[in-house]
């Protein structure tokens, strides 16, 4: 009876041990499942170091060159220059404050424009070279700020200041930068392959270049010029001028047929007739443009029509800003965002940007002084 009973305690204890190492067993496959999931989020974690890559080329740069901030990127202008073909200068381009040190301004110079950045500022300003008074201002979405006492401008005032294109590939951490000179190299490439319908070549003009950016190529067939889209084939504006040149504020076109200028929409529609000598962007902000006639008469137009009592009649719209040195005059033609100063038959008077006349013609000319304008009048 006892050894019977002794067999019958024996086996719940080894059911007891068995099922403690299936649990231990269990528990154990458990936390090695927890450890290989730790070991893929750790690695799926580590930060895979960041690349540029500028034309297909992968760069060298300085660690503090990006600041990521809030979805945004931030380029220290100082240390990206070089790397997209622009040399750097402390200071703002043109006049007397071009030869300063001024760590608040900067410009950098690629040959053919200038763009001029200063902090805390929402406007860039690109100048073609070495034409000081004459420039474009692009608004940024984000002002010009300062870190590592260096200027920093956010990834599309960069885009839009130096003429390039910007892309973050955030799963493989690389910066993609394609500049002008680079995307027009692919597209000239294959127009001269035969790549697109009766194109010769891509217009190696600089300002015509810069539509590439804007999604267009004014492209050349023959002795004619016209625009298409980026495929090469879709025609926007017909290949049938002598000359076309982008203006890249309006995202519009001077064009040149039979001697005569006028302007065309980037969808095809005729804003100012082929019907003048000469026509120049006069206010970006207001749609003003400078017209000549074939007289030699000037004008001021807005949306193909004389704006207000500005008549393609005057001898001289805008000063000479060689005149005034001293002065910072950054449009001749429209002083102060809202003077537009006329010269008839030897006198002197003053439009507001509406075309109606704040001064008549009773001056011999107009000195410039600060925010305030003074006459002179003979007497």
């Amino acid at each position: 009876m006892q050894i019977s009973s002794l067999g019958q305690k024996q086996e719940p204890e080894n059911s007891k041990v068995k099922k403690y190492v299936l649990i231990a067993l269990i528990i154990s496959f458990i936390l090695l499942i927890i450890v290989l999931i730790c070991m893929v989020l750790f690695s799926s974690m580590k930060t895979t170091p960041l690349t540029l890559i500028v034309d297909g080329e992968t760069k060298p740069f300085k660690e503090e060159t990006f600041i990521f901030d809030n979805n945004n990127i931030y380029v220290s202008l100082e240390d990206i220059s070089n790397l997209i073909g622009y040399k750097y200068y402390r200071g703002a381009y043109g006049g007397d404050q071009q030869y300063t040190e001024d760590n608040t301004k900067c410009y950098l110079d690629c040959n053919d424009e200038v763009v001029t950045y200063e902090l805390k500022q929402y406007s860039l300003y690109k100048t073609p070279k070495d034409v000081t008074n004459q420039y474009s201002e692009f608004t940024m979405s984000e002002p010009i700020k300062r870190n590592n006492n260096k200027l920093y401008v956010i990834s599309s005032g960069l885009e839009t200041g130096c003429n390039l294109k910007l892309m973050y590939n955030q799963k493989t951490n690389q910066i993609i930068i394609n500049t002008l000179p680079g995307l027009y190299k692919v597209y000239n490439d294959k127009a001269e392959e035969g790549a697109y319908t009766n194109v010769d070549s891509i217009s190696d003009n600089f300002n015509n270049k810069k539509a590439i950016l804007y999604d267009m190529l004014v492209v050349k067939s023959g002795n004619k010029y016209g625009v298409t889209a980026l495929d090469g084939v879709t025609t926007k504006i017909g290949t049938k001028y002598d000359e076309m040149e982008f203006i890249e504020n309006t995202q519009e076109f001077l064009v040149k047929a039979n001697d005569r200028y006028g302007i065309i929409t980037k969808d095809g529609v005729v804003k100012i007739g082929i019907n003048y000598s000469k026509i120049e962007l006069l206010d970006n902000a207001n749609g003003l443009y400078y017209a000549v006639n074939a007289s030699n008469k000037k004008g001021v137009l807005r949306n193909g029509k004389i704006l207000g009592r500005l008549y393609v009649e005057y001898d001289e719209i805008g000063i000479n800003p060689v005149l005034f040195p001293s002065d910072d005059i950054k449009n001749p033609r429209l002083l102060y965002d809202n003077c537009i100063p006329v010269k008839k038959d030897n006198k002197w008077g003053m439009f507001d940007i509406t075309g109606n006349m704040i001064s008549n013609f009773y001056w011999d000319s107009f000195r410039i002084c600060l925010h305030n304008f003074k006459f002179r009048k003979n007497i």
